[in-house]
Parts: structure tokens; C-alpha cells; sequence
């Protein structure tokens, strides 16, 4: 089969950006859908309760795209049921991070001498790889049904290690929506950031798997 022009500039990219390029054509192809699952996402996330698993949902709807499947709005209803009580687990895991890493910023922020603000940037940079490890663990969550967090987590950590200038783009991309959220009153974001992302990180983890 004869490749699209996108097609043969996706694979002229350098290889860490090409999940970022891969991401935005299935978002493209399916853009309708994927604004109806950000919305869903959206006012699930508002619920506090239906949060993590939406989340879940997001990303095993995202897989399903990476896969060439069809993808409709059960597809995230589906995701979050068959992972409800691990998400919250994940959820939790998660807050308690940033919680800790949160304090640590704060307690070092009042500390009024340079290496005080050298410990900051320390901590800053291991928040960034803990938000990159659960992004990888996510997808290591819906490729394999059943695995631990902990499993997740490891094999999550070895993707990161075998692709790691991936797993930075993708982090960075991550990053660059969150201010774009901002900036636009999280518009922008709830309409193209979450799908996006889930999308990305499921084209990333998929690679780094592969290879």
C-alpha cells in the first residue's frame, strides 16, 4: 500500500518525536470522537470519584486507536470499569507523591540559602520523572490486564531507561499542554490535551516495547 505524504514525513522525524506526530493524525482522524471523550473525561474528572477510572478509560480507549480500532465513547466507560479499583490505587499512590514532593518544595522555598534552592531543583526534576513513570505505568496497565502496580511501575521504568529521549518529548509535550491549559483557560486542553496525551502515551509505551 502506497504511503501518505504524512506517512513518509512522520518517518523522516527523528525517532523520539514520531509518537508526538503519530498521536496528532489518529487525534485528526478521530477528532470528533476524541472531543466527546475529553469532555466525558472532563466532568468525570469533577466528580472526584469517577476520576482515576476515566482516566483509565481515556487510555484503554487510546490503545484501541493505536491499534487501528474503532473508538467510541463505551470504550472509556468500558476502560474505567475494568480498571476502577486499580485506578484509585494508582490514584492514591499518586497523591501521596506529590503531597510529600510538595512539602519539600515549600519546606526548601523558606530556606533562604543556595543550596536550599539547588535541593528544589533536585526535587523538581524527580517529580518530572515520577509523572513520566506513571504515564509510562499507565500504559503498562491497559496493554496488560491484571499487572501489579508495582509490575507496572518496574517494567514502566525499564521503557523509560530502553527509550529515555522519548520518554522525555513525551514528557515535555505533557508538560507544554499543561501550560497551554493555563494560557487558554483550559479550553485548549479540554478539548485536544487529554486525548492527546493518552494517545501519545500509548503510541511511546508501545514503541519502547517493541523495541
Amino acid at each position: 500500500m502506497a504511503q501518505s505524504r504524512y506517512d513518509r514525513f512522520v518517518q523522516r522525524l527523528p525517532s523520539p518525536l514520531r509518537p508526538v506526530a503519530v498521536a496528532a493524525q489518529l487525534l485528526y482522524e478521530d477528532w470528533l470522537v476524541y472531543i466527546l471523550l475529553n469532555l466525558l473525561w472532563t466532568l468525570a474528572t469533577f466528580t472526584l470519584l469517577l476520576g482515576p477510572p476515566a482516566t483509565f478509560g481515556l487510555f484503554y480507549a487510546a490503545q484501541r486507536s493505536v491499534e487501528g480500532r474503532v473508538v467510541n465513547w463505551r470504550d472509556l466507560v468500558q476502560g474505567g470499569k475494568q480498571h476502577f479499583v486499580q485506578s484509585w490505587l494508582w490514584m492514591i499512590a499518586n497523591v501521596i507523591v506529590f503531597v510529600l514532593v510538595g512539602y519539600a518544595l515549600l519546606f526548601y522555598q523558606a530556606i533562604p540559602a543556595g543550596w536550599a534552592r539547588g535541593a528544589q531543583g533536585i526535587m523538581a526534576a524527580l517529580l518530572v520523572l515520577w509523572v513520566t513513570l506513571q504515564l509510562y505505568a499507565l500504559h503498562q496497565l491497559i496493554v496488560q490486564p491484571g499487572t501489579s502496580l508495582r509490575t507496572a511501575w518496574y517494567q514502566a521504568g525499564a521503557a523509560i531507561r530502553r527509550r529515555p529521549f522519548h520518554a522525555l518529548v513525551a514528557t515535555l509535550t505533557v508538560l507544554v499542554l499543561s501550560v497551554l491549559a493555563v494560557l487558554t483557560q483550559g479550553l485548549g486542553f479540554i478539548l485536544i490535551g487529554p486525548g492527546f496525551v493518552a494517545l501519545l502515551i500509548q503510541q511511546a509505551g508501545g514503541e519502547a516495547l517493541e523495541r
